[in-house]
């Protein structure tokens, strides 16, 4: 057993578990990401994974260089977002956030564009809303492809959760 073993996130298992969510195997692709709201116990999860991961550093028990070789080598599973390698760099970014701003320095930080669509522009976004609000009782699906049918939107430009996220 190496000196960092204890300190890797293969003996953070139990904490993965924190929020009821650690049975998540997380996101597979880059647009299941964007699909997942991060609330506070996600961000406090990731925040407590990447505690584990630089305590030994922050607290000295270990040879920084060393350390940072062999935990930048191996895959860790990052609560609700699946297994990664973290890089060296990364861990001393996380290092220093600690430092500076504590263990709420860890937590990712919220979306600046939280809310608003990346897809629509606000006009567009305003004139789906109205129209919504002449068909309040159509279900979603069809609210969709009506948009589609009327020329509202490009079939492949904006997509079915685009338009359902204001609603859910």
């Amino acid at each position: 057993m190496s000196i960092t073993e204890p300190f890797l996130s293969t003996n953070l298992e139990p904490f993965r578990k924190i929020g009821g969510r650690g049975d998540r195997d997380g996101p597979t692709s880059q647009g299941d990401r964007e699909e997942i709201q991060m609330d506070e116990s996600m961000r406090h999860d990731i925040a407590l994974f990447r505690y584990g991961l630089i305590a030994p550093l922050v607290n000295g028990q270990v040879e920084p260089k060393t350390y940072l070789k062999e935990v930048s080598e191996r895959v860790h599973h990052v609560p609700h977002q699946g297994d990664k390698r973290i890089a060296a760099k990364t861990i001393l970014d996380w290092c220093t956030r600690y430092k500076k701003g504590g263990f709420d320095a860890l937590k990712p930080k919220r979306r600046s564009d939280r809310g608003h669509s990346r897809r629509l522009s606000p006009d567009d976004e305003d004139h789906i809303l109205a129209l919504r609000k002449e068909h309040p009782t159509m279900p979603v699906t069809v609210f969709y492809e009506h948009l589609i049918e009327q020329g509202e939107i490009p079939e492949n430009h904006t997509s079915y959760f685009t338009i359902y996220h204001p609603w859910c």
